[in-house]
């Protein structure tokens, strides 16, 4: 799989990797998890807070569980 950010986001890989740029969100959160530093491990509370400032929480942890998914 490669992921390509500079320019818009491009994914080549899978039928299913292809699938992911038609979900905004999800692609975004790929990129960010993708680009940030330092690589590894990022806080729940974190994700939430970028990507879904705008629900309570237990529709974030769904989202962010379905995203991940």
């Amino acid at each position: 799989m490669r992921l390509t950010l500079l320019g818009g986001i491009e994914l080549k890989g899978s039928a299913e990797a292809q699938a992911l740029l038609t979900q905004p969100k999800r692609a975004a959160l790929l990129a960010y998890l993708a680009a940030a530093r330092p690589h590894g491990f990022h806080r729940r509370d974190r994700l939430v807070a970028l990507f879904w400032p705008e629900h309570g929480q237990e529709h974030v942890r769904a989202a962010l569980r379905k995203a991940v998914f």
